[in-house]
């Protein structure tokens, strides 16, 4: 690689990190596994960097460094098991820690419910709610059909506003 290509994708690949940074860790608090969030955001600018070369501009950059991200998130919860290691009684080990300010009167429980929920559906409700995105931006960052997104996001509310009405001390 010439100096000058190898310049310019430095400098582009600093650019990215700058305006993508604050994104990828805010998705990766809320759906990766928390305890290793740091190495997971890592990981997904390092795999960024490694496949550079191979990004085809299908999608915007965003949408790219974003699904390197998810495919971080979803190996880390396979190889480590997240799911099954959330512990009720101490909330520990879930994949996904609410700032301590949240307006929440029972986090462990929201925890523990946000856990039940499968990767897809997690992802749509933290997207939507935590990240502000709107259901056309989801669609492109996920590359799923905004029908799908509608779909994964009613059924994830609704599953909260049924453990709910069962459970009245979890608040949301």
């Amino acid at each position: 690689m010439s100096f000058f290509k190898r310049w310019k994708k430095e400098r582009d690949f600093q650019r990215l990190y700058q305006e993508q940074n604050e994104f990828i860790r805010a998705a990766l608090y809320w759906v990766g596994p928390y305890e290793i969030k740091d190495e997971l955001v890592q990981d997904t600018f390092l795999k960024a960097w490694n496949s550079w070369d191979r990004f085809q501009g299908d999608s915007s950059m965003k949408t790219w460094l974003y699904r390197i991200a998810m495919n971080c998130a979803k190996d880390a919860l396979r190889k480590k098991n997240f799911h099954e290691s959330f512990d009720e009684e101490k909330g520990e080990g879930s994949t996904a820690v609410l700032p301590e300010n949240a307006d929440l009167e029972n986090r462990e429980e929201f925890l523990f419910l946000l856990n039940k929920l499968s990767f897809e559906h997690r992802e749509v409700l933290v997207l939507t709610y935590y990240l502000g995105h709107t259901i056309k931006e989801i669609a492109d960052l996920t590359k799923r059909p905004e029908g799908t997104i509608k779909s994964q996001l009613h059924y994830a509310k609704k599953f909260f506003e049924e453990e709910m009405k069962n459970n009245e001390e979890v608040a949301i």
